[in-house]
C-alpha cells in the first residue's frame, strides 16, 4: 500500500474487518461480502453463505475464516468455501465474534463462549446462560491461554470456565480487543477509541492521537507484518504505525 488505489474508493460502503493473508493479499470483511485486495486491484470473492455481510476476518496459512451476520462461519481457501452454523450446533449470533489461538477457534457472543478444534471443526467446550460474563478477546502469554474481560480484567482460560458474572464489576460498557505488535500485547477499546499496552496484566493507556478515529465507528483492529496497526472502520481502512501516528487511508465514496 505505498501508493494509493485509483480513485481511493471501496466496491461497498462499509468495512467491517480486515485480515492479511501468508502470500500477502489484504481480504477485506464488507457489507457486499468478501473483498480480495492486491494492493491494486479489488476481486469479489463468491461465498455460499445465506447474507452477504461480513464482519469478522482471521487469516491462517492461506486459509480465511470469516463470520456472517447471517450467523455463519465459512472457511475460504483458494476458491473453496466451507460454511458451518447453528445446524453444526455452534452458537452463533449476529453479535458473535471469534479468535484462533492455536488449534482452537473461540467463538464469542453477548452471553456465550464456545471452542472448537480447529482441524475438526468439533465443540470441546460451551458456556452460555444469563450469568455468564461478558468477554471479548482472548490471547496467549507465556504459551497460557488467556481471556479478557469487559472490565480489562485477565484470566486464564481454565480459571475462565469457572466464572460467573458477578465477578463483572465495571458497568461502563467497552469492546477491548487484544491485538500484538512488535512482541508486546496492545489493546484498543473499540466503543471509547481508546489505545491501551498490557504489563503484567496491567493495562497502561496509550497517549496515541486518534483524533482521526474519533468519528469512525471501530469494528476489527489487526497487525499487519509488525509494520503497520490496520483499524477497520464504517467508511473505510486506517493504516497507524506504532506510535499511533496515520500512515494511509483508504475511503469509500460514501459517508
Amino acid at each position: 500500500l505505498e501508493k494509493p488505489v485509483a480513485n481511493n474508493s471501496l466496491p461497498a460502503s462499509i468495512v467491517y474487518s480486515i485480515s492479511q493473508s501468508a502470500d500477502g493479499y489484504m481480504f477485506l470483511g464488507t457489507e457486499e461480502g468478501l473483498i480480495k485486495f492486491n494492493g491494486l486491484y479489488y476481486e469479489h470473492i463468491h461465498l455460499n453463505t445465506i447474507g452477504k455481510a461480513v464482519h469478522n476476518l482471521i487469516s491462517v496459512n492461506n486459509k480465511i475464516y470469516g463470520l456472517t451476520f447471517s450467523k455463519e462461519l465459512f472457511i475460504w481457501s483458494k476458491d473453496t468455501v466451507q460454511v458451518f452454523s447453528n445446524k453444526n450446533n455452534l452458537e452463533l449470533s449476529k453479535l458473535s465474534w471469534f479468535k484462533i489461538i492455536g488449534n482452537s477457534i473461540f467463538i464469542f457472543g453477548p452471553e456465550s463462549l464456545q471452542i472448537l478444534n480447529k482441524k475438526t471443526m468439533k465443540v470441546v467446550f460451551t458456556k452460555k446462560g444469563d450469568n455468564f460474563p461478558i468477554t471479548w478477546d482472548a490471547f496467549e502469554e507465556n504459551h497460557q491461554v488467556k481471556i479478557l474481560f469487559n472490565n480489562f480484567q485477565i484470566k486464564p482460560v481454565n480459571e475462565y470456565k469457572k466464572c460467573s458474572k458477578t465477578e463483572e464489576k465495571e458497568n461502563k460498557i467497552h469492546k477491548p480487543l487484544i491485538f500484538v505488535f512488535k512482541n508486546k500485547n496492545y489493546c484498543l477499546d473499540i466503543y471509547n477509541n481508546v489505545f491501551y499496552l498490557f504489563n503484567n496484566q496491567k493495562k497502561i493507556k496509550l497517549n496515541w492521537n486518534t483524533s482521526i478515529l474519533k468519528k469512525q465507528k471501530i469494528h476489527s483492529v489487526k497487525n499487519i507484518n509488525n509494520q503497520l496497526i490496520a483499524i477497520a472502520t464504517y467508511n473505510g481502512l486506517f493504516l497507524l504505525n506504532e506510535h499511533g501516528e496515520l500512515q494511509y487511508h483508504l475511503l469509500n465514496e460514501t459517508p
